[in-house]
């Protein structure tokens, strides 16, 4: 069997979901028969990107990935989303309005998920009652256990001697919702004052991205109550900095978001040789006997020198991976599930339903410049309105007329080839906004309730009364279109979501309603 995990982008290639999640299994999926490969989304317009088994997408706020997901459905491939990430389950929060949007359309055209957690196979359910989840744990990077025992032993004595706690936090430091990385770090460093009051220094060492070190990150800092150090995180190191820790200190605020997050930070420590102290919410109560959740605890079994990680209970640890985070286990789970998916999984709509289908993205006001290159390459059209760019050749531009609430459709040949033939006898040379020649269509004003009504909403001048109007604009924009091109099917392009900045309420809610039509 062959897998294809699909990226946005060279930069998605350096992420950690890449090197952690699909890296680590590639050799033991690998010596199961299974070929796993990683491929960029702007390369399937080549012959060899249609020729897996299996498509693995990573969850985003994309078009491109609904359109890919819609013709490998077609093809009769098998696709999966990949879930790591709480962006879906505030339902009440009107700035993932998008990134909701997008997995519903996305899960039209899977036929699994797979998940960090848990947590993220209940999210999965909301959004597709039903379909085939599995939970893929974060595999660890499994160690040679001789020297992590040396080690173990080595970090003790010299905490003991010195009358010195190393510390180490790492991690991703910010995150443009939610308060996480540094702030958590902040909010429960209280903790370190009991082990100075014990008569251990503690020396902290902070290991992050350089996105978080702002002026308002390194301020947060600054308020630490104990000497601390930063570096820009690299995989070399953090293994170095654990290595020379004794403890890492993994606080969890009890948000969605993190109360999603994975075993992975955890695990990495352990690893590595460093004990764990995380506070706050629980989230890695399965690794309970290795994880320090009392500070006085913690600095009670440094003083009888004996802490929970040790060379004696390394065997125990050895023992729990084979549950969570094992990479020959995951691999053996995931190879089971993907073999049960590809003979099992029951067809995608459009692959039964055979009578003539026109994809269509249709551009929203955030919708990226990527999502208009990409829909030729899966046949699709491309759609544009008066509140998307003004700068791209669409396949098709709806135009607002400057009176009577008229609409115009302006056609490139790929759009024509599509239309209607009694409207293609109607259409009349004209010039579209960026000066190419193209045809254009004059929508009659009685044709459907819908033109007035878009005409209307598309000449609204405030953001105000625009942003109220969203979700109705494009519910016309899709009616007026399906009267001119025969089993046309919209993908809805939106990478910002319009009521970012919104305080009403039902704004929100209005767009959440909004149907694919």
């Amino acid at each position: 069997m062959k897998v294809c995990v699909v990226v946005p982008s060279e930069e998605h290639l350096a992420t950690a979901g890449v090197r952690i999640r699909y890296q680590r299994l590639q050799k033991p999926l690998e010596s199961l028969g299974l070929q796993i490969r990683i491929r960029l989304i702007d390369q399937f317009h080549e012959k060899s990107a249609f020729q897996d088994d299996v498509y693995l997408i990573p969850e985003g706020d994309d078009a491109r990935g609904i359109l890919l997901a819609k013709e490998l459905a077609r093809r009769g491939a098998r696709v999966g989303v990949d879930l790591f990430d709480d962006y879906f389950s505030q339902s009440r929060d009107s700035r993932f309005v998008n990134r909701r949007q997008w997995l519903r359309q996305i899960s039209q055209h899977s036929h699994f998920f797979l998940c960090s957690t848990e947590r993220m196979r209940a999210v999965a359910e909301e959004f597709q009652p039903g379909i085939a989840a599995h939970v893929l744990n974060d595999p660890a990077e499994i160690p040679e256990w001789d020297p992590i025992a040396q080690l173990l032993h080595r970090n003790l004595e010299s905490a003991v001697e010195r009358r010195e706690i190393s510390v180490a936090w790492f991690g991703i430091g910010d995150n443009a919702h939610f308060p996480v990385g540094l702030s958590d770090l902040c909010a429960f460093s209280h903790v370190f004052a009991g082990w100075e009051q014990e008569g251990f220094r503690v020396r902290l060492k902070i290991l992050t991205n350089r996105r978080a070190l702002t002026v308002s990150g390194l301020e947060k800092l600054q308020r630490l109550p104990v000497p601390w150090s930063v570096e820009e995180w690299s995989v070399g190191r953090e293994k170095q900095v654990l290595g020379e820790s004794l403890v890492a200190f993994l606080p969890v605020n009890g948000q969605a978001f993190s109360r999603a997050k994975s075993l992975n930070r955890a695990l990495s420590a352990l690893c590595a040789g460093t004990q764990v102290l995380s506070v706050g919410l629980p989230l890695y109560q399965n690794l309970d006997a290795f994880v320090y959740r009392s500070p006085s605890d913690f600095v009670r079994d440094l003083g009888n020198q004996q802490l929970k990680l040790c060379a004696q209970t390394l065997p125990q640890l050895q023992e729990l991976l084979q549950d969570w985070g094992n990479p020959l286990v995951e691999a053996q789970r995931l190879h089971a599930f993907l073999q049960e998916v590809r003979v099992h999984a029951p067809q995608r709509s459009s692959q039964t339903d055979r009578s003539p289908r026109i994809s269509a993205v249709l551009h929203g006001i955030q919708s990226p410049v990527a999502a208009h290159k990409f829909a030729p390459k899966v046949e699709a059209l491309s759609i544009g309105t008066p509140w998307s760019a003004a700068s791209l050749n669409y396949d098709v531009r709806l135009v607002a007329g400057s009176h009577d609430a008229r609409v115009l459709l302006q056609l490139e040949p790929r759009a024509i080839a599509h239309l209607d033939k009694a409207s293609r006898a109607k259409t009349v040379s004209g010039t579209s906004a960026t000066g190419r020649a193209v045809q254009v269509l004059e929508v009659p004003l009685d044709r459907d309730p819908a033109v007035q009504a878009f005409g209307r909403l598309s000449r609204l001048k405030t953001k105000a009364e625009r942003l109220d109007a969203y979700s109705q604009y494009f519910t016309y924009a899709q009616q007026i279109l399906k009267g001119y091109f025969p089993g046309i099917e919209f993908v809805l392009s939106e990478n910002a979501s319009p009521y970012f900045f919104g305080t009403s309420e039902n704004q929100g809610q209005t767009f959440e309603r909004l149907e694919v039509l």
